[in-house]
């Protein structure tokens, strides 16, 4: 009867965090409410990977169940089931299946407060603990662990990764302002936080699930920062998908930079760098004066060639960029059946270029 509940596009009302058990498993769970359907996500204290469930909610009782796809035969593995009662107290007991074994289930509330967190003074974690409590209790299992430290010039950095997940960062230990480089280190650690929820909740409808993160390239002067890192991801899309993207500082103040901060070619964007203004103000009043920069800088370049259509306006809204020894590298945006498009050899603005284009306020120091 669940099977309809594949496709379902959800019109999110609630999310229910508990935290319990499975026989003796601990396990942590979120149910997000849709009328008298339901969906969410579990995992194992022990694995902290997600497992999906689908279901139904009938008064206070709960179906749900781990709907795997098995793309040989075609259909859907609905062996692994829960159903669970209100028990009072928002609690929730019931059992959970798998063809012939058979647990009870204990959940109870996520006590937030309770948590006692490791990492609790990261950013992330702080979002994490303010608007998503399930992504919180699961930090708070990691293991961040140090690997090495590497003297890259007159900088040292220590490296270290998330068990289990492949998602690694450095810090800067050395070669900075002790101020300057908290603050560098403070993003560095979201980035490492960030990506270990991506990699533990990467789930295809098979069970299955990868995500790979490699930092590719880094730039480190006394003056810029840029840390250049792939992700390459198959979380059950329509197809596996990577992309490479870029972390840029001001290294004398440890700020972050945008775009417009070293290529200020308009007024002053929206604050909200992910809403619908800031997109608008990027496509109407931006690109524009970018795409008349380039052009000027690289016309033999800025055309449309083979599947590779550089003119194309949408291309630019959201490049990616980053410091090299003679400039920035500014990558457009293709979708993925052009991605290969995504990485010319010809778009390094030059420092002589960018100097004229510095917003004073951000008192950036080139090379």
């Amino acid at each position: 009867m669940l099977f309809f509940l594949a496709g379902h596009t959800w019109a999110k009302q609630a999310d229910l965090v508990f935290s319990g058990t499975i026989g003796k498993y601990p396990i942590v769970m979120k149910i997000t409410l849709d009328d008298s359907e339901c969906g969410g996500e579990y995992f194992y204290e022990s694995s902290k990977r997600d497992i999906e469930i689908v279901g139904v909610k009938k008064g206070g009782s709960y179906y749900l169940v781990n709907l795997r796809r098995n793309y040989d035969r075609g259909t859907d593995d609905t062996t692994e089931s829960f159903a669970l009662t209100a028990a009072g107290n928002g609690k929730l007991k019931g059992t959970w299946t798998q063809r012939n074994k058979k647990m009870d289930v204990v959940l109870r509330p996520l006590d937030v407060a309770a948590i006692v967190h490791p990492y609790a003074s990261y950013t992330a974690v702080k979002a994490q603990k303010r608007n998503d409590p399930y992504a919180y209790k699961r930090s708070s299992l990691y293991a961040i662990v140090r690997d090495s430290s590497v003297q890259k010039g007159s900088f040292k950095l220590d490296y270290f990764h998330v068990d289990k997940t492949g998602v690694h960062m450095f810090t800067i230990a050395a070669g900075l302002d002790a101020a300057a480089a908290a603050k560098i280190n403070e993003q560095l650690k979201d980035v490492l936080i960030t990506f270990a929820d991506a990699a533990y909740s990467c789930t295809a409808p098979d069970g299955s699930g990868s995500f790979d993160f490699d930092i590719t390239g880094c730039f480190l002067t006394p003056q810029l920062v840029s840390v250049i890192y792939h992700l390459g991801y198959d979380c059950g899309g329509v197809h596996p998908d990577d992309a490479e993207e870029a972390l840029n500082f001001n290294a004398v103040t440890g700020e972050a930079l945008e775009l417009e901060d070293v290529l200020h070619l308009a007024g002053p964007p929206p604050t909200d760098k992910n809403g619908s203004d800031f997109a608008a103000y990027r496509d109407d009043v931006y690109v524009p004066k970018l795409m008349a920069l380039l052009k000027k800088l690289f016309p033999k370049f800025m055309v449309s060639k083979d599947n590779c259509d550089y003119a194309t306006p949408e291309v630019w809204t959201f490049p990616k960029w980053y410091f090299t020894q003679k400039g920035i590298q500014i990558d457009p945006d293709f979708p993925h059946v052009s991605a290969e498009c995504g990485y010319p050899d010809w778009s390094e603005i030059p420092y002589s270029e960018l100097r004229k284009y510095l917003d004073p306020a951000k008192k950036i120091m080139l090379p």
